[in-house]
């Protein structure tokens, strides 16, 4: 990310570049470089942070820094502490949970697949706790008839007061909810078994995962960063990532409009390791380029705070940032979308 951007605001800029697990020199420098040459409203940082499920990973890049180089508040310094230390706890507790259900499904012998957070906490991340989740998220390899009652039971005891989204075979945050044709069984073909606390349990393919990380960020309007974030690391994580199967997975899905968009959200905000050939390769029609390209200069102009005061259309937020992701849907996908929208106002 190129903090030369003037239209950026400083306090994104700070951002983008502390939404990393690989804080490198170049980094450090272009931090002190800012914060010598601009006044740095650290709780606007602090709660925009917050607001996107980042701030331990800034607070643990923040604290690399000696306190006169920054000059951040106090008060701010130890929300930052307080936000990790209390992320820690909360995700020590949710992988608890999540062995005791690989356990309980390894003994009914049904297979699970751990997806989006909860997955990338495992495989990518390198400490579970550098972004905050509301929810875990599971499929389960069978059909919702053939799930006895008493097992349901079971499972809601087994989840505790922790939020778990389980469904059976595909997955709604995935397809979302029916809007895109994924196929769940070339998914479930692809994955891979691992061991989680010596349980058993499935996750996707570095191609899949990285294009259901693609999707969660249209589901979030591409500019959440942890949403950037999942996508940034993964593409770091894997540099053996098989490019020409992504992107037949991409076409096949009907989701390579939505995969170009967050990929190019993500390379002009915290930066990427995506061969240029990808771009060209996912075939997006050149008008549509141009303007996906022109919506993402100008909301990146803005700032990555959400006001409170946003008019709402059906209880959801109305800003600049809905256009894009409508901009990266495929004309059925749009309709499906806006009777998704009409059934749940």
């Amino acid at each position: 990310m190129d903090t030369r951007k003037s239209h950026i605001r400083t306090e994104d800029q700070i951002l983008y570049l502390c939404t990393r697990q690989n804080f490198q020199k170049k980094h450090r420098e272009k931090m002190l470089d800012i914060c010598r040459r601009e006044e740095i409203r650290w709780d606007e940082i602090y709660r925009t942070a917050l607001q996107h499920g980042v701030a331990p990973l800034v607070s643990l890049n923040l604290s690399k820094f000696k306190v006169q180089e920054l000059d951040v508040p106090e008060e701010i310094a130890e929300q930052f502490r307080l936000a990790m230390v209390h992320n820690i706890a909360i995700t020590g507790k949710r992988s608890d949970q999540l062995a005791k259900i690989c356990a309980f499904f390894e003994k009914l012998s049904i297979d699970i697949m751990v997806i989006k957070g909860a997955a990338h906490e495992i495989t990518v991340y390198d400490q579970p706790w550098h972004t905050t989740a509301n929810d875990l998220d599971i499929i389960i390899k069978l059909d919702a008839s053939e799930f006895k009652q008493g097992d349901r039971w079971e499972l809601e005891d087994l989840k505790g007061d922790i939020s778990v989204e389980e469904d059976f075979m595909v997955h709604h945050d995935v397809t979302m909810n029916g809007i895109l044709p994924i196929d769940f069984s070339m998914i479930w073909e692809d994955a891979c078994q691992i061991r989680f606390r010596n349980q058993k349990v499935f996750v996707m393919s570095p191609e899949d995962m990285l294009i259901t990380a693609c999707i969660n960020s249209c589901r979030k309007r591409y500019f959440r960063l942890k949403a950037l974030f999942d996508i940034a690391e993964i593409s770091h994580k894997v540099p053996d990532m098989n490019w020409t199967e992504f992107v037949r997975k991409a076409k096949a899905y009907q989701c390579n409009n939505i995969v170009y968009t967050a990929l190019w959200a993500t390379k002009e905000t915290l930066g990427c390791a995506i061969p240029a050939s990808v771009f060209a390769d996912l075939n997006i029609n050149h008008r549509r380029a141009q303007i996906i390209h022109r919506l993402i200069s100008r909301i990146s102009a803005h700032p990555l705070m959400y006001p409170n005061s946003e008019r709402r259309i059906f209880k959801r937020r109305a800003s600049l940032s809905i256009i894009l992701p409508y901009a990266s849907y495929n004309f059925d996908q749009a309709i499906r979308k806006f009777g998704y929208i009409w059934s749940t106002r």
